[in-house]
């Protein structure tokens, strides 16, 4: 994680290591919520030059970006939960008005996953657990759903509050089964992008609520929500939402680090 003063091109914090304590984990959610509050207003010549950048096949775009985010104390913390998700949603919105092509979208979404990926590389809680797995959370895409921004961004929140992560991306069944056999987790959050994957996101929750004798908790989030009023089909979830908060006092963890997500 990088503190609020050398933004994106400082030095990064030691990493989370194997022998971290539980303090040193809450020290380090803690250090995340700090950065949040301490947020700037919505820069809009920020964001526009961002999304600019991802658009473009200029690296040096993006490059030339990073002196001025530091300056406006945007810090990796708020790039990830702010500007890259609403980057996002707005070449999404560019493709929906057909300016730009759905290859030009889906290359910009790759290029802010990758933004993403190397200001999130020390948020690892995951070395931090204990062997039980106490704070673990099981995040799954439903098999064929490629919508991962929004997931990876949410696995970097999860992180920043201590709990650990295991990431399943639009895997075959048996994939996170043995994930779910090997490991103990306080909950399964199901990331759903588009209507066309509820159905398949029902089945999961039955599959996990037979396999866990309805004893783990499941919750239901992700793009689909900001596009519908409700899921219809989801019922035996123990939550539907998208406030991050909501879904880890249901699994039995603090959610006091930092603020809900927007959008899982």
């Amino acid at each position: 994680m990088h503190d609020g003063q050398n933004g994106i091109l400082g030095r990064r914090a030691e990493s989370v290591t194997g022998g971290v304590s539980d303090l040193a984990a809450k020290i380090v959610a803690r250090l995340a919520a700090r950065e949040l509050q301490a947020a700037p207003s919505f820069i809009e010549p920020i964001m526009q030059r961002l999304t600019e950048a991802v658009k473009s096949d200029q690296p040096s775009m993006i490059e030339a970006l990073k002196p001025d985010l530091r300056r406006a104390r945007i810090t990796p913390a708020i790039l990830a939960d702010v500007y890259i998700p609403e980057a996002a949603r707005r070449l999404g919105r560019a493709w929906e008005d057909d300016t730009l092509t759905f290859a030009d979208v889906t290359i910009g979404t790759v290029r802010l996953q990758s933004i993403l990926r190397d200001i999130s590389a020390d948020w690892a809680a995951d070395a931090g657990r204990t062997a039980n797995g106490d704070g673990a959370v099981l995040l799954l895409l439903p098999e064929k759903e490629h919508h991962t921004l929004g997931p990876l961004v949410l696995t970097g929140q999860l992180r920043r509050r201590g709990v650990s992560v295991c990431l399943q991306l639009a895997t075959a069944d048996g994939e996170w089964r043995s994930a779910l056999h090997k490991r103990h987790f306080n909950g399964v959050i199901i990331s759903v992008g588009w209507e066309g994957k509820i159905a398949a996101c029902a089945q999961l929750i039955a599959t996990i609520k037979k396999l866990t004798k309805g004893r783990m908790p499941v919750a239901v989030g992700g793009a689909v929500l900001t596009r519908s009023d409700g899921i219809y089909g989801c019922e035996a979830a123990d939550v539907v939402t998208n406030d991050l908060d909501k879904v880890l006092n249901i699994f039995g963890l603090s959610a006091s680090a930092s603020r809900a997500c927007e959008s899982v």
